[in-house]
């Protein structure tokens, strides 16, 4: 993935979680270059400016579009950001099977934060019939990319197996 400016790439690797970030005229100016460059990132961007009305007029509507465009390129965050409009009815109607289908799918191609919402489902119940044994894969698959919150979740479900020394792993 590359960052453009005025349609010449400025870096090769960014931070996936960007929200909340000041956002203003000539950021988005920056984006819409990169979204000339096909760069999913970028697409993505310009969509969190409409969904939030950074730097733009805010316009989920838009912004969903533009998430479903970022998808389209490849940049599978986008595909967790859509799967959580689904899941709280943000900017969408509310449609629970939808976002776990979503986050299943980009769970399935490695997006770390999809895993670990996935996790949260089966472990609750919630959209899905309630599986220990899929919320703690999901949940581990999180924690070895290095998502904190996956690692402490992942580390709690193994005291709670009485698996002391897996936990200690993880803490």
């Amino acid at each position: 993935q590359q960052l453009y400016i005025n349609g010449k790439e400025i870096a090769n690797s960014y931070p996936v979680d960007l929200s909340p970030i000041p956002i203003g005229g000539t950021s988005v100016e920056i984006f819409y270059n990169g979204e000339m460059n096909n760069d999913g990132f970028s697409i993505y961007m310009i969509g969190v400016c409409h969904f939030n009305g950074q730097g733009l007029k805010k316009n989920t509507s838009k912004g969903i579009k533009y998430f479903e465009q970022a998808i389209d390129k490849g940049y599978l965050y986008a595909m967790t950001v859509l799967a959580n409009c689904y899941y709280n009815g943000d900017g969408v109607r509310c449609n629970k099977q939808k976002a776990i289908a979503i986050w299943t799918e980009a769970a399935e191609k490695g997006e770390a934060t999809a895993q670990l919402n996935l996790s949260n489902c089966y472990t609750k119940g919630d959209g899905v019939n309630r599986d220990e044994e899929k919320a703690k894969y999901w949940c581990k698959q999180s924690a070895e990319q290095g998502n904190a919150k996956a690692q402490y979740k992942y580390a709690n479900l193994c005291i709670d197996a009485d698996n002391y020394q897996e936990a200690a792993i993880w803490l």
